[in-house]
């Protein structure tokens, strides 16, 4: 039963976010209107809003004009019911749970709306430092990660300085959100392969034809990749390289 309730959960959560990350980025109103068609303005049956289940059962497509729906909307529910599952089977409902869960809802967020719209808003940003904080406290070492978030936010500041925007806002607001979440060794390895993670897609990406010389490559969803990256497997490469000295 705690299985279906935690399902259940993340599925919604993820059809809020879904909501969050297409309004957040051009400053709609999360309260009204109701959701609707972008494409048609058609506002939608609470049937045809199912989690998950709509977007299959509608086939993908918009009940009234046929318009195709964004595969991102299925990808996103069915991830946030993975992170709810996990962050259950880790902690059980406890605050710790609810924390991480807040914590990687928040960055699923910033991954996708970077991706699609290279804007990272200040509410997904504060969505993801608010249980950092919490899960620093919780960790027993919050001055120290406050620290080194700092250090990140005043270094990623001082790249967009120098660069003149070449490291947005919104990635500078979430590299400190992650260090304080990751703490001061995994946030350093976390923050290395995002660099690299971006540095070895992007040339990819050029070499291919993707991406146009000149054309901006959104870092967020590195950030988001290199701090997953470094939550899961960060103790053993920690580890590996210490071992080397």
């Amino acid at each position: 039963m705690d299985f279906v309730v935690v399902i259940i959960c993340g599925a919604v959560f993820g059809s809020f976010l879904n909501m969050l990350i297409y309004r957040l980025p051009r400053e709609q109103s999360i309260l009204s209107p109701p959701s609707r068609c972008p494409k048609c303005g058609s506002f939608l049956k609470w049937y045809m809003n199912i989690p998950i289940l709509s977007y299959i059962f509608l086939g993908g497509k918009c009940f009234y004009c046929k318009e195709t729906i964004p595969i991102r909307y299925l990808i996103v529910e069915i991830l946030e019911v993975m992170i709810f599952l996990v962050c259950y089977l880790d902690w059980g409902f406890s605050l710790e749970f609810l924390l991480h869960a807040w914590f990687f809802t928040a960055s699923l967020g910033i991954f996708f709306t970077d991706l699609e719209t290279l804007l990272i808003p200040d509410s997904f940003s504060l969505l993801s430092l608010i249980p950092a904080i919490g899960i620093a406290a919780l960790r027993g070492n919050l001055v120290e990660s406050l620290a080194v978030a700092a250090g990140v936010f005043l270094l990623f500041y001082g790249v967009s300085i120098i660069t003149n925007g070449g490291m947005g806002g919104g990635d500078t607001k979430y590299s400190a959100s992650m260090s304080c979440f990751l703490g001061v060794f995994h946030s350093l390895f976390g923050l290395f392969t995002a660099f690299l993670l971006g540095s070895v897609i992007g040339i990819i990406f050029r070499i291919l034809g993707i991406i146009k010389r000149g054309e901006p490559i959104p870092f967020g969803p590195f950030l988001v990749l290199g701090c997953l990256f470094s939550y899961g497997f960060g103790d053993y490469f920690i580890r590996l390289y210490l071992s080397l000295f």
